[in-house]
């Protein structure tokens, strides 16, 4: 997974395995498909060194 400007801080897996959320020092969050690899989504602005989240089922 590349795609961060810094170091990234933290890691999580949703419940089904499907997704990967990744929060880095350059304070975004990355949500990626944890098969492809691929960058789904940016969040930008978030609180300095996010360090805890949950990734919910999207349902």
């Amino acid at each position: 997974l590349e795609g961060h400007r810094s170091l990234v801080q933290s890691v999580a897996l949703s419940r089904d395995g499907q997704r990967l959320a990744s929060g880095s020092y350059d304070n975004t969050i990355k949500i990626w498909d944890s098969t492809s690899g691929q960058c789904l989504e940016t969040l930008e602005g978030t609180p300095q060194w996010p360090s805890e989240y949950v990734l919910g089922s999207g349902r």
